[in-house]
């Protein structure tokens, strides 16, 4: 990375801190939730830069005051250095009182490096993937790493004109951030509003003919592969099948990447996969997995693993009407519901089968899947547009950083100030 930083400095973020307060982390075990006790700062709470303590965990008096070192006072920064690298926050006197847990880290820069700058920093760090983080099963940045990392140390003048200029141009892009925020959101009611009226009728004409059935009217219900880790491979080989997991599922679709491989002779002739099935996630430990499903893809041979399931239409069904009927907010809400629980989310067999469906002769399902495709097709071009329009200014954004911390960004500036 091109260093240029005319005359600028650098000091390890140690040394930038008050000597009062060395860098440190917070609470180790938050316990359960107290409704009079004191805010705890946790890595959901930082979003978007910001940090909202609507939602926050609390604390007993008893362990805010054993981690009492790592109280906010306001005018420190935020640093998420366990699991999630990288989210950077500000606080202010709104944060006074409350603590932070052990996946952060707190820094409270002296006066030789403004606040905001220090943190715009960080965020380049982060954007650039230039932590050093450790750890086998959780990714972490350790204290003493983060101490080490030597910042950029421009005049103070310079810091400020630098931070002036980044939120100047982060504003511009936050605003059509929001825009873009607002077109996903009428996008999101649109669908909604489409599959109410697909399966209430409305979107051709009213529903005489139809009938109310249940999924076990017409679909069958296939449970996926069981198999050992050492049963498995992660590469193509004579006998082995691709299985697809709950990651090869998305929304409507499924992805064909990532296979895990299993040995043919681990897979009943029920559990092949087969034009039409529909696979989906049974059991996770997130609950926003669970109920997911997508259409085999055309000419795809291959299995699926025992998280999974198949719902597999009888003739009495198009699976393209059943895939967008399982995929409506009403029955992922439904499912979401039945499945919870408290470490694995499961959707049992009889939650699934038993789901209300309302069924209309065949010619109707047809043409209620062509006008859905063709509407979902416009919105999908629009979300395309939109994911690309976020992937240009994310990218904006790391440029901006990476000119205002090797000295681009006001290098003119600093002409005009010698």
């Amino acid at each position: 990375m091109t260093e240029v930083r005319t005359g600028w400095g650098s000091e390890t973020l140690g040394t930038l801190t008050q000597s009062t307060r060395p860098i440190c982390y917070g609470v180790l075990k938050p316990g359960e939730y107290n409704p009079d006790g004191v805010p705890l700062v946790r890595i959901v709470d930082i979003k978007d830069d910001v940090l909202d303590l609507g939602g926050v965990h609390r604390i007993s008096p008893k362990l805010d005051e054993e981690f009492r070192r790592s109280r906010l006072n306001g005018g420190e920064i935020l640093l998420s250095i366990q699991g999630t690298i990288g989210r950077v926050a500000t606080t202010s006197e709104l944060h006074r009182g409350a603590n932070i847990s052990r996946t952060i880290a707190v820094i409270e820069p002296d006066g030789r490096v403004l606040i905001n700058f220090c943190a715009y920093w960080l965020r380049w760090k982060a954007s650039t993937s230039q932590f050093k983080v450790t750890g086998t099963t959780r990714d972490s940045l350790n204290i003493g790493e983060l101490r080490s990392m030597k910042c950029p140390l421009p005049q103070i003048d310079e810091q400020e004109r630098i931070v002036e200029i980044l939120e100047e141009q982060f504003s511009r892009l936050d605003s059509a951030l929001a825009s873009i925020r607002v077109v996903r959101e009428k996008a999101a009611v649109f669908r909604r509003s489409l599959l109410h009226a697909a399966f209430g009728g409305e979107l051709t004409g009213g529903a005489e003919g139809w009938r109310e059935v249940t999924l076990a009217d017409v679909c069958d219900y296939v449970r996926g592969v069981t198999y050992g880790k050492s049963d498995a491979t992660d590469k193509p080989a004579n006998g082995f099948l691709p299985l697809l997991r709950a990651t090869n599922i998305e929304e409507r679709r499924i992805v064909l990447s990532d296979f895990v491989y299993v040995p043919e002779a681990k897979v009943k002739p029920v559990q092949l996969l087969r034009k039409g099935d529909l696979v989906m996630a049974a059991s996770s430990g997130s609950i926003q997995v669970v109920g997911k499903s997508g259409p085999v893809p055309e000419g795809f041979t291959g299995t699926f693993g025992a998280f999974c399931a198949v719902l597999r239409p009888t003739n009495d069904s198009n699976h393209q009407f059943l895939n967008y009927f399982v995929s409506s907010p009403m029955v992922r809400e439904a499912w979401s519901a039945a499945a919870r629980g408290t470490n694995i989310n499961n959707l049992k067999r009889e939650d699934v089968l038993g789901t209300p469906m309302p069924l209309p002769p065949l010619a109707e399902q047809e043409r209620i899947v062509s006008v859905l495709e063709e509407q979902f097709s416009r919105l999908d071009i629009a979300m395309e547009v939109a994911n690309q329009l976020e992937a240009r200014i994310a990218s904006e954004r790391r440029s901006l950083l990476h000119a205002a911390f090797t000295g681009q960004l006001t290098a003119l500036w600093r002409e005009s100030h010698v």
